[in-house]
Formats: C-alpha cells, sequence, structure tokens
C-alpha cells in the first residue's frame, strides 16, 4: 500500500485518495493507496508508472518503479499468443520455431486462435529449436486440449545422430510420457478428449524422472541416469523431426525450465492457469454470522498454489479496512 508514504498536514491519512496515472496494464491502485497486480512474461525488467494523491482541494503526483523479475530456472517460453505469421516466438530464451504445413493444403487455417496454437494431427509441427532441453534436470510443461489420440502423440522431441531421443507427450491413446527412449515413464490416467489440461514432466538431473497431469504425480521412475540427445537435428513441437506421431489438437503456453520443479510448484503452475487466462473465480460455499459472539464465518473452494486476501470494512470512513493474507 502506498498509504503510508503520503503525508499532508492538515488531512488525516485515511482521507487521502489515490489514483494510478499512468503506468503498466497489469498494474492497479484503489483510492485507498492499495496496488496489486499479476505481471506477465511482457512485464520482466523495469516497470515505470505515477500515482496521484489528492486531499480533496490539490493533487500531486509522484514516479514509482517496480522490477519485475525472471522466474527462477524458465530458460523457454512459448505462449503461443500469436494471431498470425509463421514464427512462434520464445519470449525467454530467443528459440524461436519456424511453423512448418500449417497452410498446407493451401486455404487452411493457420493455426493460430490468438490463444494457442492449433495442431492438425497430420503434417503439422515446428522445428528449429535445437538443445531446448538441459541434461542437468529439467521441467516441461504445457496446457493441452487433444482432439484425437493415435499409438504416440507428442508435444516436442529431442533427439541425437545416434538415434537416441527423448519426447514429452502421449501414448497409448492419451496416457503421459516421457523419457528417453531406453528410460521412460507411462501414466496411468488418459486424457479427456476436447478439455484442456495441464502437464508436466521433470527430471532431476541424477536420476529420476516424474510425470504429472494437472499437478497430480502420474509416475515416477528412478534408478537410471539419461541425457537428453541434443544435434543439428531439428527438435521438434508437434511431431517428430521426421513428421510422424504428429499431436492433434490446441497447444498452448509451453515451458521449459532448467531445473526439476518440485510438486507444489507443479501445482502453483496448474492453480494459475495458462499465460493470458483469467485468474480461476473464487466460489463462496458458506457465509455465516453469529449475533451474540459476531463471529462471521467464510469457506470458499481453494486453488491450490493461490494466495487470497481477504478484506472486511463496516464503515470505510471510521478506518482502514482490515486485511488478512491467506
Amino acid at each position: 500500500s502506498l498509504a503510508g508514504d503520503a503525508d499532508d498536514s492538515d488531512t488525516p491519512p485515511e482521507n487521502l485518495e489515490f489514483a494510478k496515472v499512468d503506468g503498466p496494464d497489469w498494474l492497479t491502485v484503489a483510492s485507498s493507496g492499495d496496488f496489486s497486480g499479476t505481471p506477465g512474461q511482457d512485464d520482466i525488467g523495469l516497470n515505470i508508472w505515477t500515482v496521484s494523491v489528492s486531499d480533496g482541494a490539490g493533487v500531486d503526483q509522484a514516479q514509482l518503479e517496480i522490477t519485475v523479475f525472471q522466474p527462477p530456472g524458465l530458460v523457454h517460453h512459448w505462449p503461443f499468443l500469436e494471431t498470425s505469421g509463421t514464427t512462434a516466438v520464445d519470449v525467454v530464451g530467443g528459440f524461436d520455431g519456424n511453423l512448418l504445413n500449417f497452410d498446407d493444403p493451401p486455404g487452411t487455417d493457420s493455426g493460430w486462435t490468438g490463444n494457442g496454437l492449433q495442431f492438425d494431427g497430420d503434417n503439422d509441427r515446428i522445428v528449429g529449436i535445437e538443445g531446448a532441453v538441459s541434461p542437468a534436470g529439467y521441467t516441461i510443461s504445457a496446457w493441452v486440449t487433444p482432439d484425437s489420440f493415435g499409438g504416440e502423440n507428442w508435444i516436442i522431441v529431442q533427439r541425437d545422430g545416434s538415434g537416441d531421443r527423448s519426447q514429452w507427450g502421449f501414448r497409448q491413446n492419451g496416457r503421459i510420457n516421457g523419457g528417453k527412449n531406453d528410460f521412460e515413464g507411462l501414466g496411468t490416467t488418459n486424457l479427456e478428449i476436447g478439455a484442456e489440461q495441464f502437464v508436466a514432466f521433470t527430471y532431476d538431473g541424477l536420476d529420476t524422472i516424474r510425470g504429472y497431469l494437472n499437478g497430480e504425480e502420474e509416475y515416477s521412475r528412478g534408478g537410471n541416469s539419461y541425457s537428453p540427445g541434443f544435434d543439428s537435428i531439428p527438435n521438434t513441437i508437434g511431431a517428430f523431426p521426421d513428421d510422424n506421431f504428429n499431436f492433434d489438437g490446441l497447444i498452448r503456453d509451453l515451458r521449459i525450465y532448467d531445473t526439476a520443479l518440485p510438486q507444489p510448484e507443479i501445482q502453483a503452475l496448474f492453480a494459475a492457469g495458462p499465460t493470458g487466462s483469467e485468474p480461476p473465480a473464487v466460489v463462496i460455499t458458506d457465509l455465516s454470522h453469529n449475533s451474540d459472539s459476531g463471529e462471521i464465518r467464510i469457506s470458499w473452494e481453494s486453488n491450490e498454489g493461490l494466495l487470497y486476501n481477504l478484506r472486511g470494512e463496516t464503515d470505510p470512513s471510521a478506518a482502514e479496512p482490515l486485511d488478512w493474507p491467506i
């Protein structure tokens, strides 16, 4: 809050009114001086904003700065929020991918929806991201909406010239599968056709791989170490490099970290939703008031990994509202 940073000799602090004059869209300022917001990937770095404060008779302004830091470990991020073109931008690592066959045959859809990239399951794929996955450990995550499944359907594939390969996607009609061809894990749950779901794959850099569906662990396999393949063969998104085992459906918010995120952080990614989406609505399940004790009880459905702030006030002119971070 900015309330404690403004001073007026003839006006109580609670009677000062604040307002945002300019600055990043993600940041909001309440009249009480409280400010909040969730920055996106494009907001990483220095954010400059101007706020005004008024006592009802005069107004003053101040310019403030907020620095947004890159999330630890995130090395590549393809939000897939473009609406046209043949380039999928990596907004973190600069490994921009080239779209192949999204307009084949001519006149077909480009694949861009403005909120993800639609793969046709036939020959659509993205190339040009050699060596994106680190052998020292990784997390790969994505939001997917499958339209159909075959024997194998891949989100991303990395391979070396000897034929060794690492791949992360689906086998056996939609069960998550990740790892190398001689050391991989297979989930037990078939993904639902037509529904958006969150998948994640990790390797700790030592000997254990894990796979997650909607934040819950689907498999864990240890006792072997491996290095994802690296060479000049184009790594691909949405298919194998030789254009088979294609993914059919929508992919968005594909991320690669250079470390194995623990399950609580995987669940936090799931709870936050894909880049560009609104936070989940808060559903109040119970609200009761005991007139004798003055006690108020509030219950709601909480989402793993999200921070809630409960605010209460009876008479705004009497005192500042009470806040309880939860």
